[in-house]
This record gives C-alpha cells, sequence and structure tokens, in this order.
C-alpha cells in the first residue's frame, strides 16, 4: 500500500482590487530569471503584487538633478552653464 499524497496547500497571491489601475498596460520587455525571482520575492515579502511593486518601485526612486538613478553613471554636462551658489 502507497502512501496518501498530501494535498498541496494553495498559496493566495497578493492581488489588486478590480479597477484600481487607470490605464493598464502590460510590460513587454526581457530581464534576467534571477532578477523577475528576486522581484517576485521582494513582492511576496511586502505583501503586494509583483507589478504593484515595481510600480511603487519606480514612484519613489531617488533621482539626482539629472533626473537619473544616483547609481547610474553621471550624463555628460557639455554645454550645461554652470549655476554659482552664493
Amino acid at each position: 500500500m502507497s502512501d496518501p499524497i498530501e494535498p498541496q496547500k494553495r498559496v493566495k497571491k497578493p492581488r489588486r482590487k478590480m479597477g484600481e489601475i487607470v490605464d493598464p498596460v502590460l510590460a513587454s520587455w526581457r530581464i534576467e530569471r534571477a532578477s523577475r525571482d528576486r522581484i517576485n520575492e521582494l513582492a511576496r515579502r511586502s505583501h503586494m503584487s509583483a507589478s504593484e511593486f515595481v510600480e511603487r518601485m519606480a514612484a519613489n526612486l531617488e533621482l539626482t538633478d539629472q533626473g537619473i538613478p544616483p547609481w547610474v553613471p553621471e550624463l555628460d554636462r557639455d554645454g550645461e552653464l554652470p549655476i554659482d551658489t552664493a
């Protein structure tokens, strides 16, 4: 007689409420599997869907005066006028 198979417990994924997204689009870019898995794990720990996590991450991203994240190399400032701080 074989051992009975334990029923799989379904993990309930966090979902947004219907109609919460005003103008939804499907993001169609390729990323490394490890990056996707990390985002999914961080979202799960935060009790959010992955899409909500990415949206909040983008909305709260720190930017420099050039409008880019501080970990991106600074853009060429050739042609910009220096601003004196007095």
